[in-house]
């Protein structure tokens, strides 16, 4: 049913924000990752919305994949948070 693309799209990108988040947890700042991809990704979604050429749909497809990653990252995040807030409480 999906294709090898979105497959690659889609699951490979949000796992990458997710490793990416993790393993970048150990660092000073680990949130930056997060921080920056969620305006890249915006960023991307405006220059692709107003595209110049119809039928182009590179910038799409890169602002898709910045979303993936960006919500990845954003997903990573928030696993993070919760295991620190119900690990203070047990």
């Amino acid at each position: 049913m999906f294709s090898g693309f979105y497959l690659f799209l889609v699951v490979l990108l949000v796992l990458f924000g997710l490793l990416a988040r993790f393993g970048c947890r150990e660092t000073k700042r680990p949130w930056l990752i997060t921080a920056f991809s969620i305006p890249a990704a915006a960023s991307l979604w405006a220059v692709a919305r107003n595209r110049a050429a119809h039928g182009s749909e590179g910038t799409m497809i890169l602002a898709a994949m910045a979303g993936c990653f960006a919500a990845g990252a954003l997903l990573g995040e928030i696993v993070l948070l919760l295991g620190r807030v119900f690990r203070k409480k047990v």
